[in-house]
C-alpha cells in the first residue's frame, strides 16, 4: 500500500483492491494492520457509525427527490458483519438531466461530511472514510456523465468538476438540512423508508425548504 500526492489537493492510494484518489490524505498509519476496515479507521461508536451511514443515504434520498428523481425507498442494515445502505430509484425518464443525477450521487458523501462537522466528530481520517464511502457514487457519476467530467483534477476541457458537483450538493443540503437530519433519524430507527415516508417527514421537518 502506497500513498502519494496527486496534485495540489488530491491524494493517491494504491492498494491490492485498486487505485483510489481522495481529497483527504489517506491515514496510512491506521490502514497498515491487515484486515483493517474503514469502519475501524473511523473509530466511532456503534450508534455514531449507524448515524453516519444513515446521513449518507438520507443525502441521496432527499436531494434525489428534491431534484425530481424517482426515489422509491432507502434502507440500511448495520451489524457486526455487514454495513449496507442504499437508495433505490425507478427508471430515469427520457430527458433526465445527468447533472441532477451527479449531484444526487455527490449528496451522500457531502451529507455525511456535513454531519461529521456539525456533530463535532470530524477528523481528517473520518473525512477520508466519508469520501471512501462515496467512491462507488463517484465512479457511477463518471460512467453516467453525458459530458466530460473531471474527477481528480481541475481539467479546463471538462464541463464539470466533481468538486463543483459536491458544492452544488452542499448548497441543496443546506437548504433542506432539517429534512435530511429527520430522514436520517427515521432511517436509523426503522431501517427502511419509502418515498411516501420521505414526504411525510418533510412536511413536519422544522424550517426546511422543501418544494
Amino acid at each position: 500500500m502506497t500513498t502519494t500526492d496527486a496534485g495540489a489537493t488530491w491524494h493517491r492510494l494504491d492498494t491490492d483492491d485498486g487505485l483510489y484518489r481522495t481529497a483527504h490524505r489517506p491515514p496510512v498509519h491506521l490502514l497498515a494492520p491487515a484486515g483493517i476496515s474503514t469502519r475501524d479507521v473511523a473509530a466511532l461508536t456503534e450508534t455514531q457509525w449507524r448515524d453516519l451511514v444513515c446521513m449518507h443515504e438520507a443525502g441521496h434520498f432527499v436531494i434525489g427527490q428534491r431534484l425530481g428523481l424517482p426515489a422509491i425507498c432507502a434502507e440500511v442494515a448495520i451489524s457486526a458483519d455487514e454495513d449496507r445502505g442504499q437508495v433505490r430509484f425507478g427508471p430515469w425518464e427520457d430527458g433526465t438531466n445527468w447533472v441532477d443525477v451527479a449531484v444526487m450521487n455527490a449528496a451522500g458523501q457531502q451529507a455525511a461530511m456535513m454531519w461529521l462537522h456539525q456533530s463535532g466528530l470530524y477528523t481528517p481520517a473520518r473525512g477520508w472514510v466519508a469520501e471512501m464511502a462515496g467512491m462507488r457514487d463517484r465512479t457511477g457519476t463518471v460512467a453516467a456523465s453525458a459530458l466530460p467530467l473531471s474527477v481528480h483534477t481541475n481539467d479546463p476541457t471538462a464541463w464539470h468538476d466533481w468538486r463543483q458537483l459536491c458544492a452544488t450538493a452542499r448548497r441543496l443540503l443546506d437548504e433542506c438540512w432539517p429534512t435530511v437530519t429527520a430522514v436520517a433519524a427515521a432511517l436509523a430507527d426503522r431501517g427502511h423508508l419509502t418515498a411516501d415516508d420521505l414526504h411525510t417527514i418533510a412536511r413536519h421537518a422544522p424550517l426546511g425548504v422543501w418544494s
